[in-house]
């Protein structure tokens, strides 16, 4: 089984309302726990309490910042890991509500994992960023139901993506906090 994890772009200019991302990392269950383990062993070597420290702690320096990403963005091929995403535009930012925007890009990504799967003949599972929670609440049972239906793909989505959404606080999942800097 593969497990999809998803996060999203934090911060939207909200004057321009430049753009909007949701990201994918896509992870095999067997070699989870090896990630999660390498990814921990880099945040103790740097004294990271969350890899969300690298965009944000302008104390670390420019050549450790970039050691640290290298150390991460090699894990990636290391675990083969496969990234997917979503970027909504500017023109759509405008246009269309938060909500609106939020839900058309993640029926992108599940459609795009489902393919993953299909392609690799496998079966998976998605978790989100707690973060996200509020954002999707209006549209948590859509996504349910997007997964489920057997509109999309003549049923096949949820013939490989268990139907429920999980979440997961970003502090307890490198990975996440990997897909973030990404």
């Amino acid at each position: 089984m593969d497990i999809l994890f998803i996060d999203e772009s934090e911060q939207i200019n909200r004057e321009q309302k430049s753009h909007f991302v949701l990201l994918g990392t896509i992870v095999s269950s067997e070699k989870l726990i090896p990630l999660e383990r390498y990814i921990f062993r880099i945040r103790e070597k740097y004294k990271l309490d969350n890899l969300k420290k690298l965009r944000t702690d302008r104390n670390i320096q420019p050549n450790q910042r970039l050691a640290i990403s290298k150390e991460l963005y090699g894990s990636l091929q290391d675990f083969n890991v496969t990234l997917i995403s979503s970027i909504i535009g500017s023109l759509s930012m405008r246009k269309y509500s938060k909500i609106f925007n939020y839900r058309e890009a993640m029926t992108f990504i599940i459609e795009r994992f489902y393919f993953y799967l299909h392609h690799s003949n496998k079966e998976g599972m998605i978790i989100l960023d707690s973060n996200t929670r509020e954002v999707t609440k209006p549209i948590r049972k859509e996504i349910y139901e997007y997964i489920l239906s057997e509109e999309k793909r003549e049923g096949k989505i949820r013939k490989r993506i268990y139907g429920p959404v999980f979440f997961c606080e970003d502090q307890f999942s490198h990975v996440i906090q990997l897909s973030d800097l990404c």
